[in-house]
């Protein structure tokens, strides 16, 4: 919170929906316990899926297929952040950035936990909350905001993750033409 852009908040994508093939963190406590590096792979093209296959054959890295809710699981709150959150912020901008898509339906809840999140993000950028956890020691910084995110997730976890699977969108050149 003390150093997200303006951008990455407005920004809807989280999974590089434009590209053939996108790679990021497996957020997973069974991951993190094995200790090492582990990704989350998607690939969106045949040729990247046989790609993955050559690179796993030349042992250049191991793959294991996951099902897709194992995946959503892992970052259920990001996607929630880019594809809920983001419109939300967004609605509150003068310029309203046209992403192609909407989505169809915003909870009340869930627009709740993003003032919530306003507040946090505005605290985080006052230049005196940006000193002091510059200033402060590593060992108290990390513990305490690891502490405070984890009290954060247990809080908004359920509004964050309620409908986020039956979330539905309307392509912008639908708009005004609904039943």
């Amino acid at each position: 919170p003390f150093f997200i852009t303006k951008s990455s908040l407005q920004l809807v994508d989280f999974t590089n929906e434009l590209t053939d093939i996108s790679v990021g963190d497996a957020w997973s406590p069974q991951y993190e316990k094995r200790g090492g590096g582990h990704s989350i792979i998607l690939a969106r093209t045949q040729e990247t899926a046989a790609l993955l296959q050559e690179m796993q054959s030349a042992k250049l890295l191991h793959l294991k297929e996951i099902p897709l809710e194992e995946a959503l699981d892992m970052h259920g709150h990001m996607l929630d952040f880019k594809k809920r959150g983001s419109f939300i912020r967004n609605g509150w901008k003068d310029a309203q950035p046209e992403y192609g898509y909407r989505p169809t339906h915003m909870p009340a809840s869930r627009i709740a936990i993003e003032w919530c999140l306003r507040f946090f993000f505005w605290i985080g950028s006052l230049k005196l909350a940006r000193w002091t956890v510059e200033h402060l020691p590593l060992s108290v910084v990390g513990p305490c905001f690891n502490c405070a995110r984890k009290q954060w997730k247990n809080i908004s976890k359920p509004t964050k993750r309620r409908g986020l699977k039956e979330m539905q969108f309307i392509e912008e050149d639908n708009i005004g033409t609904e039943d």
